[in-house]
């Protein structure tokens, strides 16, 4: 008989104990396995984020009361109290500070329509330039315009404004055909029209104003040094980062994460506690058993390799219901929010984190227990026989 045999049928006669250590040894990798799975989650969202935004920069004139947001962004061309607007100078300057570090740059100049009796915001923009950037852009009836005076219609204004494809629509008293009607992107585009930026300019009067300039940068290294740059070479605009609110987000993720972390160490630290007690619990029971061991001629080496044993497979199977378990609420948090990207296949590289762990906790709780059922005297373990 091998001791690894002795072990498992010592597992089988106390199911009781062996079962505490293995709920034990689960709740500590349960707890391990679901944060690491959602902050890899947060962390696709706010990467997906920082991409889907397309846009590093803004550009544009400081206001002190703003009245209309693009994107996400102030606005200032309807403020009661403003500074000059931007013009094709400052676009000129805006080139130039950027010393090759601009992917692509686009101005935008907004003017408030009226269609049908309703009131939209008019965005007039370079489509080509802006398809670069935005590439989840799809029109999911009619065409991108072709010629300067067609405009797309985000989703929810086409529905609001009772607008189809290849209506001829007065925007303000203006002549536009609408060429296509964009497909919903979440975002605000899907509120606004969309038109030629020069265009719009001339139709609407707006001579070499620019509302806003986004920008995205040739790598993201280049984002905080370029906006610095901008606010020192237009000290008369607004230069902000698109990503600060994904940043935010960012922020707030890695504090959930300290608090995730901090509680599952306590879980570890209690699962340790666990073993430990329950370990030397059954040492103190078989002590007559531990003495046979010994006078038959067991080593004390022996004597530990057996409750180590024992533990180690204990420890196995606590790792692998701690996975199942801990794998199985990741994915009840994602019916409840499908913004966490978790994925539905089960990954082999965090089952073995979570065995690893659960071994890692058990061996190190169960080590004091065995050293004293290796150090026991056997005559005294055999006097009560």
């Amino acid at each position: 008989m091998n001791l690894t045999t002795i072990a498992t049928r010592n597992i089988k006669r106390r199911k009781g104990k062996a079962f505490l250590l293995i709920a034990g040894l689960a709740m500590a990798t349960a707890a391990l396995v679901s944060i690491v799975s959602i902050v890899y989650a947060l962390n696709s969202r706010v990467s997906d984020e920082l991409d889907k935004y397309g846009y590093n920069l803004a550009v544009s004139p400081k206001s002190q009361q703003l009245a209309l947001t693009y994107g996400g962004m102030s606005v200032a061309s309807y403020s009661t109290n403003q500074e000059k607007l931007l013009n094709d100078n400052d676009l000129a300057k805006i080139k130039s500070t950027a010393a090759g570090r601009i992917s692509t740059i686009n101005s935008k100049i907004m003017q408030v329509v009226e269609v049908n009796n309703k009131k939209v915001l008019l965005a007039g923009i370079d489509i080509a330039q802006e398809r670069k950037v935005k590439k989840w852009w799809q029109v999911g009836f009619g065409a991108f315009p072709r010629r300067s005076n067609e405009v797309i219609v985000g989703a929810t204004a086409a529905k609001r404004l009772d607008i189809k494809i290849g209506d001829r629509v007065l925007l303000s008293g203006k002549p536009y055909k609408v060429s296509g009607i964009l497909f919903k992107t979440g975002s605000q585009d899907d509120e606004i029209i969309i038109g030629d930026f020069k265009q719009v300019r001339r139709d609407f009067n707006r001579g070499h104003e620019i509302n806003m300039l986004e920008i995205s940068t040739k790598t993201s290294n280049d984002i905080r040094p370029l906006a610095a740059d901008l606010r020192k070479a237009l000290p008369g605009a607004d230069v902000s980062l698109f990503s600060q609110a994904v940043k935010f987000k960012e922020k707030a993720m890695s504090r959930l994460v300290t608090f995730g972390m901090a509680v599952t160490l306590i879980i570890i630290v209690i699962s340790a506690l666990i073993v430990f007690t329950i370990v030397t619990s059954s040492v103190n029971e078989r002590r007559r058993e531990i003495g046979i061991f010994r006078a038959i001629g067991y080593r004390q080496s022996h004597v530990a390799k057996i409750i180590l044993t024992e533990v180690f497979l204990i420890s196995l199977a606590g790792g692998m219901l701690g996975y199942v378990l801990g794998y199985g609420l990741t994915q009840i948090i994602k019916l409840f929010n499908q913004d966490f990207k978790i994925s539905a296949v089960p990954s082999p590289a965090l089952l073995l984190l979570a065995l690893i762990i659960s071994v890692v906790i058990a061996m190190t709780a169960g080590i004091v227990p065995a050293r004293r059922a290796a150090n026991l005297d056997p005559v005294d373990s055999l006097k009560n026989l």
